[in-house]
């Protein structure tokens, strides 16, 4: 549906200006735009283009700064998805990401340190959206519903990771794959793992593009988003190189930690961005 042409300036204001500039603008093409009552194509031949209008009043330093702040973020959250969906001996298409991936590894948190790289990101995005962010009334539509969503890919993983560790859930899902040969059942769980990861990172990037022009709080999705990508590349990374053989009872211990952490610093960061 196409978006009205104050629709069209609210979204282009608050993606380019601070939040306290945009509302000023705002509040000045509403009162020029309130009479009289002209149509679209009035409107564009006398006030202009909205994304013009608002352009023409972009300060270029806090500009710049949002733009790294966006672009960072971003990274942070496609890559590791990225990187997931490679496996070996998977898809070619992405395997061709494999060198490209390692030696960006050397730079970054992701992928080698999940952990490490979703506080960054978490940290990132809190301070940023808590400072240069707006709050619009009451919480928005449709942001607890889809919150759900990261939480099912999260209760996915650790589904994966107990299958991995625990002896119960383990034989449990033996009957469900018992039909399946193995080594088909690992290209199924790091592809069903993988493509999951990728739709979440992608809801999570509409979710970072909705917290700047529509209201802050949909950083909460980000960053459960984030931490639901951040786990699944760690229980893969462990998928991908386990070998069972000879390990001591417990070995799974520090793992289960990270996993932990990993997933209560996803759900503390969601409920500070949700205040």
């Amino acid at each position: 549906m196409k978006r009205s042409y104050f629709d069209t300036l609210t979204r282009a204001a608050r993606w380019h200006l601070p939040p306290d500039e945009a509302q000023e603008v705002l509040e000045d093409y509403a009162a020029l735009l309130a009479e009289p009552p002209r149509s679209e194509e009035a409107l564009r031949e006398e006030v202009g283009d909205p994304v013009a209008a608002v352009r023409a009043l972009v300060e270029p330093n806090h500009y710049r700064r949002w733009l790294l702040v966006f672009g960072v973020l971003t990274a942070w959250i496609m890559l590791p998805a990225l990187s997931i969906l490679w496996v070996p001996g998977g898809l070619p298409l992405f395997s061709v990401l494999d060198d490209f991936l390692q030696g960006l590894s050397r730079l970054l948190p992701f992928p080698v340190m999940p952990l490490l790289g979703l506080t960054v990101g978490v940290l990132l995005a809190l301070l940023w959206f808590r400072r240069q962010g707006a709050k619009m009334g009451p919480r928005p539509r449709g942001l607890l519903p889809l919150l759900l969503l990261p939480l099912a890919g999260m209760a996915l993983v650790w589904w994966v990771a107990g299958m991995l560790m625990l002896d119960t859930i383990r034989q449990e899902s033996w009957y469900i794959f018992s039909s399946i040969p193995p080594d088909i059942v690992g290209l199924l769980v790091s592809g069903v793992l993988g493509w999951s990861g990728l739709a979440i990172a992608l809801l999570g990037l509409w979710a970072l593009v909705q917290a700047r022009v529509a209201d802050r709080r949909w950083a909460a999705l980000f960053i459960l988003c984030l931490a639901e990508v951040a786990l699944a590349m760690a229980v893969l990374s462990l998928l991908h190189s386990l070998n069972l053989d000879g390990i001591s009872t417990g070995w799974w211990n520090p793992f289960i930690g990270e996993y932990l952490t990993i997933t209560l610093l996803g759900l503390i960061g969601t409920g500070v961005a949700l205040c």
